[in-house]
């Protein structure tokens, strides 16, 4: 049954429908996977010269370093970063961070409860803090990773998490009932997301770090990090299956005569 209020019907949604020649749907979704991927791929060096001179313009040439990577049979591919130190931080950063993390750990308990998601958001980036706090006090050897470090292998995630979004739209968005163009379209916003977001992502991070310290490193990683990008695609691929598809419906109302919700129109 999909019978809706008093007079509307309501279709069976997209994702719970079987969508008719699935021979055909497997071989578009498969051509254009295979179209996006080796358009990615040819693309990679491009994308790396591109990202090299984004980041010279924040943070200067003299900054930057290009690491070479050779992939898929002899494909170079050259993922730049900045070269920056951050500082280790100091008893009052330290204690002054301490304080300001539990009174505001403290005042989330005064917030009114219609604004929950938000408190337990804010309790769940305070305990990261508090994590690193915790980890700076207690640590008697040096701290192990630079902020170049850190960069390089951001900017890398970044890179191949990129790079496997053409492959896992061949899964979830190649298959829809959506026009290929349209498809192809999702895909390339994607994508070109990522070639403008990823360097200046970064950029900013190392900028941020270099005068706060490292201190903040674990919390600038969970905000405004790896789950910035991965939620920014979950919202992008949300929107594309917001798209009207190709079929005018999808499932089969419920018979008029069937009102068990209405018993007075028997």
């Amino acid at each position: 049954m999909y019978r809706g209020g008093a007079t509307t019907f309501l279709h069976e949604h997209r994702a719970f429908a079987r969508l008719p020649n699935p021979a055909r749907r497997l071989t578009e979704a498969l051509v254009l996977t295979l179209v996006t991927t080796g358009a990615w791929i040819a693309a990679l060096p491009f994308v790396g010269r591109v990202w090299g001179y984004m980041l010279a313009a924040v943070g200067g040439s003299d900054r930057v370093v290009m690491t070479l990577y050779e992939v898929w049979g002899g494909l170079t591919v050259g993922v730049p970063h900045v070269v920056l130190e951050a500082p280790l931080p100091g008893a009052w950063l330290w204690g002054t961070t301490a304080l300001v993390t539990i009174l505001l750990f403290a005042l989330s308990f005064f917030i009114p409860d219609r604004m929950t998601p938000g408190i337990y958001a804010l309790r769940a980036l305070l305990l990261i803090q508090a994590s690193a706090l915790v980890s700076f006090a207690l640590r008697a050897e040096p701290f192990p990773y630079g902020l170049t470090d850190y960069l390089q292998a951001m900017m890398t995630t970044g890179l191949v998490i990129a790079t496997v979004t053409p492959v896992v739209l061949g899964f979830i968005w190649h298959l829809q009932d959506v026009a290929w163009p349209k498809k192809l379209a999702l895909a390339a916003l994607m994508q070109g997301y990522a070639v403008v977001l990823i360097p200046l992502q970064y950029a900013m991070h190392g900028l941020i770090l270099e005068q706060a310290t490292m201190l903040f490193m674990p919390l600038l990683y969970i905000l405004l990090g790896i789950p910035i990008h991965v939620l920014t695609l979950v919202a992008i691929y949300a929107w594309g299956m917001s798209w009207d598809g190709e079929l005018v419906a999808l499932g089969v109302p419920a018979e008029a005569t069937t009102t068990d919700l209405h018993p007075e129109a028997h």
